[in-house]
């Protein structure tokens, strides 16, 4: 529950991410292996999901001509938005891996 409920604020993921990888790390302390293996699960998880999100948003936003190369009809500043908005979701995920790991 505790993926989908990130997942579906994918979106926020920069924001969510210290708590919920907080209650990830509180699970694999658990004396129950189980337990540890759903936590480290969920966590794997969280980066797939969050990695497929980020590639569907590239694939939206090719569809719309907006992005690498393409233009969304304002003099290319929608390029620059988009650039912008890959770099922080990529630094994003640099941080979820790092601090995974």
């Amino acid at each position: 529950r505790m993926v989908d409920v990130f997942l579906a604020n994918s979106f926020r993921a920069h924001d969510l991410w210290a708590q919920f990888l907080s209650h990830v790390l509180e699970l694999v302390q658990d004396p129950k292996s189980s337990i540890r293996e759903a936590a480290i699960d969920a966590l794997g998880k969280a980066i797939n999901g969050t990695l497929a999100n980020l590639h569907v948003s590239d694939r939206d936003r090719a569809s719309r001509g907006v992005g690498a190369g393409g233009t969304d009809g304002v003099d290319g500043g929608g390029d620059k938005i988009a650039g912008a908005v890959d770099a922080q979701q990529l630094k994003l995920l640099e941080n979820m891996v790092l601090v995974a790991l």
